[in-house]
């Protein structure tokens, strides 16, 4: 029996669920004990159903259930957030893979970026300012982790250590486990939270590179704010509403001129540092994503729209693509059955207790990351004590740094110390360069986490969307994203609330202070108020009858490129191409007032290429000209986009990247050949095109990195659509690096050629209408620490080596597939979320990437992906705790036991 008992301090205005609190504050000890008053039901899918007597008996059994399926997650989530990945590696085989020392900078700089701007621990920080509801939940939960440990060791009900944990690169038993706290609980999404809000590898990137070109418009093109597609959100010009005060309105300062400070060096080095930290990271957590993939999809459609009178919503989240999948589905009911306030279904992520995106009896809501700019690079100043850095200056007066001493252990008994440095007035030092007189510093809205624990409990007990605004949405202060959420009374609204502060100061792009490059941190360009909640972009039930986000423009700011030029501040400083969001309005504006749930799933499977309609075009106008002449490999290729259709199916009868045999369907597969040649296109031109200007010295490694993402870069797709836009004009065609001058006839035969070559070998079939993409354009489910070595890459999904799942989509189609230069897809949708909001309630569906369990021998390990995911059909997202109890497959009824 485990027992734990936490004191709860209940306030007015704080507390969830403490009753009446009239007289005062309230104490008394509430005691958590195994088992939970539950009975889990699990269907055959795997989903875990919960019929509970209070909130917390839920949590305790979903701690259990989490670490049962998906403790891998969980464990090396919290370690590395928190600094303590050494702990369980091989310090040996480290050693002899020259790995040590970068992980030992890894886990050190991780340990800074996770803390406060004065150098606390972030999880401590959040967890010291959590309601007493989430407090008891998050508690509540530990205890069922903790079980689950307890089982393990003593190897009684199933519990097993992880496979993933048995390996020579790890030294790790189930001895060493160290118990779960509601800290680490908050430690393990700080990593998904950084993902979706913090820009700081991009500031220094193109900070870098700006020194490096030292051409400005080559850079003013090949890194401009302005997206290859114009769709917004609002309608250009919509925003500010009136309603948005006077304070919001941009204010010009004045700033003092300043011998500028030499960060070159320091950038380069930084940039090296974040590449590194990259890479162990993909080590860990599979191949990361791009910022291209750091979005989603949302939508809701008000009842006049609808054909049965009821509103729409759907969501699909794009992250990594991961075994097991990033979320867990649930379903959670305390009130049916017992006592407690909460009946949810929906996403939960493996370490919290609390569905995170989902619905309860009366909403549904969804997120996408918002695109705020919530961070800033600073150079700063340094101050020397002899050879020594003591501080930073800062409005003239030196400021002293902060100092941590942090322990980094290995598994031998051995440690090392390193001392992590904080300019307070900023965060952590990202860099020193003594030589240069600077350091590199990082201000992030994610190291002043506040209210955050509160929102998933405030929209599990919203009864509409304005409950769950306020309830809900005005406690994510900085999660990044964009909510979207419909109500049962027909009600719509979308909220991107986050804590986004006023930079007054970047009034010209061409100033010395554009937030998306590293400022000067000595006090003239600093985070001084945030924006009002009421003065953000937002919309409830709008006059359009839908709203949709996609990681896009949200008001028309960057449309000219330049966002430091509008009626407020900065918001957003970058956004995705946008691509997305215009063809999920063409596909809601197309279905006038004929929507239904069906025509919903129909969108979020859509797989029309708007940027091949765009591009295709000025590529065969080019290539068919009298003064292009083709290889008959690049014949094939304008052949094949000349027959483009725009749309990506596979052009294969299956989901094997191999051995699925090409579809029946002409149509289809002529589809599939255009949609393969230009993807293999776009990727040549974007190398021949701004490879050689992006590195005019030839200094990086590996040699060809385009600041695109996996998209064409802005100067390619000009060239291709509109060379007029161009700040330098078509000056990409020429490849700086040879002796003669290429022009854009030389390089699109090349590019083609080259495409045409690679397609025929790859595909092994000479026939253009026969280059299906299926057999280029797969996907991996990558295992946390499959990068580590061979033996971790079995756990991938399919196994490294084997052969790909096939699958449909593409470069910015809705559903998003976005391949990397070796045509796989490594992020997407990690699961589809789609509801009809009744008036008796919500009605969902859900698509998994995956399975509900990481072992691989269990019937959940991906059955959720081939007959399901990949082929785009829904289940019934069980909401019913009496039909889950009649259609399990599994039943454990916890009270009265030990342990399951």
């Amino acid at each position: 029996m485990t027992r734990r008992t936490v004191w709860l301090v209940c306030l007015p205005l704080v507390c969830l669920r403490c009753g009446d609190s009239s007289d005062g504050p309230q104490t008394g000890p509430v005691s958590f004990e195994w088992p939970p008053a539950a009975t889990v039901y699990f269907d055959d899918k795997g989903v875990f159903n919960a019929d509970c007597d209070t909130d917390e008996d839920c949590a305790m059994a979903l701690g259990y259930h989490h670490a049962f399926d998906r403790f891998v997650q969980l464990d090396i989530r919290r370690r590395f957030a928190t600094g303590r990945l050494s702990d369980v590696v091989n310090k040996e085989v480290l050693e002899s893979l020259d790995l040590l020392e970068p992980l030992i900078e890894t886990t050190a700089a991780s340990r800074a970026l996770y803390s406060t701007r004065d150098g606390v621990p972030t999880e401590e920080s959040l967890l010291a300012q959590v309601s007493p509801k989430a407090l008891s939940m998050l508690e509540a939960y530990s205890v069922g982790v903790n079980q689950w440990i307890a089982d393990v060791r003593a190897g009684r009900n199933g519990a097993v250590f992880p496979r993933e944990f048995e390996s020579p690169v790890l030294a790790y038993t189930a001895d060493d486990i160290p118990e779960w706290t509601p800290a680490d609980s908050l430690a393990t999404v700080l990593l998904l939270v950084e993902d979706l809000t913090n820009d700081e590898s991009s500031a220094v990137r193109e900070g870098a590179a700006r020194a490096r070109m030292n051409n400005d418009l080559w850079f003013s093109d090949m890194y401009s704010r302005r997206r290859l597609n114009d769709s917004t959100i609002l309608e250009p010009g919509a925003f500010p509403a009136e309603s948005v005060t006077a304070a919001s309105q941009l204010k010009q300062t004045e700033t003092a001129a300043r011998a500028p400070l030499n960060a070159g060096p320091a950038l380069l080095r930084l940039q090296s540092r974040l590449e590194q930290t990259a890479s162990i990271r993909g080590m860990l957590f599979g191949r990361g994503s791009t910022r291209d993939e750091r979005g989603s999809n949302n939508w809701a459609i008000s009842p006049r729209l609808t054909v049965d009178g009821n509103a729409l919503f759907s969501n699909d989240p794009h992250l990594d693509m991961a075994q097991p999948s990033v979320f867990y589905v649930v379903h959670l009911d305390a009130k049916t059955n017992g006592e407690g306030e909460i009946h949810i279904a929906g996403y939960t992520f493996p370490g919290l207790p609390w569905v995170l995106i989902g619905q309860n009896e009366h909403i549904a809501w969804g997120a996408t990351t918002a695109s705020l700019d919530q961070s800033d690079v600073y150079v700063e100043e340094l101050v020397m004590d002899g050879d020594t850095p003591t501080g930073v200056m800062f409005n003239g007066e030196p400021v002293d740094f902060v100092r941590r001493t942090f322990t980094v252990a290995f598994n031998d008994g051995t440690s090392v110390e390193r001392e992590l440095l904080f300019a307070p007035q900023h965060g952590p030092v990202r860099e020193l360069d003594i030589e240069n007189g600077v350091a590199i510093t990082l201000r992030w809205s994610g190291s002043e986490l506040t209210t955050d624990a509160e929102f998933p409990i405030g929209m599990a007990l919203a009864t509409s969307v304005e409950e769950a605004r306020d309830l809900g949405v005005t406690n994510s202060t900085s999660l990044g994203q964009n909510w979207v959420i419909a109500d049962t009374a027909g009600n719509i609204g979308w909220f991107p609330y986050n804590r986004v502060p006023k930079r007054d100061w970047a009034t010209n792009i061409d100033g010395p202070a554009p937030p998306w490059l590293p400022l000067d941190g000595r006090g003239q360009f600093e985070w001084t108020e945030f924006f009002e909640l009421s003065e953000l972009p937002q919309a409830f039930n709008p006059v359009k009858g839908y709203i949709a986000t996609a990681n896009n423009d949200m008001t028309g700011y960057l449309i000219d490129g330049d966002p430091t030029n509008d009626a407020t501040p900065v918001l957003q400083s970058w956004a995705v191409a946008g691509y997305r969001h215009a063809q999920i309005v063409r596909l809601l504006e197309a279905e006038g007032d004929r929507h239904t749930f069906d025509t919903t799933l129909d969108i979020v499977s859509n797989v029309d290429s708007l940027i091949g309609e765009d591009m295709v075009p000025g590529i065969l106008e080019i290539a068919n000209d009298d003064m292009t002449t083709l290889s008959e490999e690049a014949q094939k290729v304008a052949n094949a986009l000349a027959s483009w259709d725009f749309r990506c199916p596979t052009g294969l009868d299956g989901t094997n990247a191999e051995l699925s045999p090409l579809t029946t369907v002409e149509a289809d597969l002529l589809s599939a050949s255009g949609c393969a040649a230009f993807h293999a296109v776009i990727i040549e031109l974007n190398r021949a095109m701004v490879g050689d200007e992006n590195d005019p010295t030839g200094e990086l490694d590996p040699p060809f990195s385009p600041p695109a993402g996996r998209g064409p870069n802005f100067a390619t797709f000009y060239c291709v659509v509109d060379p007029t836009q161009l700040a330098a004009g078509p000056v990409y065609w020429d490849d700086i690096t040879t002796q003669q001058t290429e022009n854009r006839f030389d390089i699109i035969a090349a590019a083609l050629d080259t495409a045409g070559n690679r397609l025929i070998d790859d595909i092994g079939e000479q026939d253009e209408t026969r280059w299906a993409w299926g057999r280029l354009h797969g996907l991996v489910l990558a295992s946390d620490l499959s990068g580590l070595s061979a033996v971790f890459g079995a756990f991938n999904n399919p196994p490294t080596g084997e052969p790909l799942f096939a699958n449909d989509g593409g470069l910015f189609t809705v559903d998003v597939a976005n391949p990397d230069t070796d045509f796989v897809q490594r992020a997407g949708s990690a699961f589809r979320h789609t509801c009809e909001l009744f008036s008796s309630g919500p009605s969902c569906a859900y698509q998994l990437a995956g399975g509900q369990s990481s072992d691989i021998n269990s019937p959940n390990y991906d059955d959720l992906l081939v007959d399901y995911y990949l082929q785009n059909e829904p289940l019934p997202l069980p909401f019913d705790i009496a039909e889950a109890a009649a259609n399990a497959g599994r039943t454990i009824d916890y009270r009265g036991m030990g342990s399951p």
